[in-house]
């Protein structure tokens, strides 16, 4: 505020101050900033909030829009799914820069498994986002937290194969793969999670789903 105090209000550049606004306040997102006659500038502020973290040479916090947020830790953050893949590069001293594109698919794919219902009892642990090799994605049990032998983590983890450019569908198909098997095993009288027997599945094409089996090995469409 001080900075601006005696400047004439229609000769700043709005974009720059944003810039400027949200750099000395990194944990703030500036939604936007108004005239106000006769002198007066309203800046509208949110809080960032971390809904995922990446993982260069160390962990990073990144919110929904794919920024990276202060402050960094050698060990993973906890609760928050893992992006992995990013490529980035340092400059200066703590400024680190990557491709927003890339992060924002891995994010959208996580808002959108938030807000899908048949996918509450499911955590996603981490993305792999690959150039070459397909991207894929590791979901879990959510009662993972209450037992974390070895046995029960192999169980309640599945991979999943998908196409890192339709995220929307990805999590859409897989909540309804998981919710008709789910069905088919309380019809039979079964009581056991989703993923147990699922070696992994495969939605890199929406339109014909692959799940294999560990036992059987078969895929089933």
């Amino acid at each position: 505020r001080q900075k601006l105090i005696g400047k004439n209000i229609f000769t700043l550049d709005l974009s720059r101050l944003k810039k400027q606004i949200e750099q000395e306040a990194g944990d703030s997102e500036c939604v936007a900033i108004e005239r106000k006659l006769p002198a007066e500038l309203r800046v509208s502020l949110r809080k960032r909030i971390a809904v995922a973290q990446v993982k260069f040479l160390r962990f990073h916090l990144v919110d929904g829009s794919g920024v990276l947020m202060p402050g960094a830790s050698d060990v993973a953050f906890e609760g928050l799914p893992v992006i992995q893949g990013l490529a980035y590069t340092l400059q200066k001293a703590n400024a680190k820069y990557y491709s927003l594109e890339e992060a924002r698919k891995a994010i959208i794919l996580i808002q959108e498994k938030k807000n899908l219902a048949s996918l509450k009892e499911y955590t996603l642990l981490k993305i792999t986002l690959a150039k070459q090799k397909t991207s894929t994605f590791i979901l879990s049990e959510n009662f993972l937290m209450k037992d974390l032998s070895k046995n029960v983590l192999a169980k309640a983890q599945v991979e999943v194969k998908f196409d890192p450019l339709k995220p929307v569908e990805t999590i859409r198909v897989l909540g309804l793969l998981l919710s008709k098997r789910k069905l088919a095993a309380f019809s039979q009288g079964e009581n056991k999670d989703s993923l147990g027997g699922i070696e992994y599945i495969d939605l890199t094409n929406t339109n014909t789903p692959i799940v294999l089996e560990k036992k059987a090995k078969d895929a089933s469409r």
